[in-house]
């Protein structure tokens, strides 16, 4: 890996997506190791942006593992019936804070999944960002 002691590092996890991805490969009993998500992340530079997207009205036990590895918990509804509310929640966090607020972030990590992100991937890395996007498939698309 590149020398990343000057990277600074956003990562952006749809929760529902990866949660719901990961049981379906690994089974009901496996659980994301979000140690293991950050230990990877701080590889890339200093992690500056820690934030997971779900409906936490559903996922209360997962709370406060995230919130003790200092993750910003967004709240995305899904009562409303909107399948992918928290996908179009990340996309404009991501524009809103990397694009017209010009964060310091040179890296961002998407961690969704799905596929969904690609498209969002390849506008960063237009505007000069270094993008990884991981799913739970084993498919990643890398810098």
């Amino acid at each position: 890996m590149p020398d990343t002691k000057d990277n600074q590092v956003a990562i952006l996890i749809d929760y529902q997506n990866i949660s719901i991805s990961f049981e379906r490969k690994y089974g009901a009993e496996e659980r994301v190791n979000w140690n293991r998500v950050l230990e990877t992340a701080v590889q890339y530079g200093r992690v500056l942006i820690r934030r997971a997207y779900a409906d936490w009205s559903e996922n209360v036990p997962a709370q406060w593992e995230l919130l003790r590895l200092g993750f910003e918990l967004i709240n995305v509804p899904s009562k409303r019936g909107l399948k992918n509310a928290a996908d179009i929640k990340i996309v404009i966090d991501a524009l809103d804070t990397f694009i017209i607020t010009e964060s310091p972030v040179s890296h961002v990590l998407l961690m969704s999944g799905d596929s969904d992100f690609t498209d969002l991937v390849h506008y960063l890395r237009t505007r000069a960002f270094s993008c990884s996007a991981w799913e739970s498939r084993g498919r990643s698309l890398s810098t």
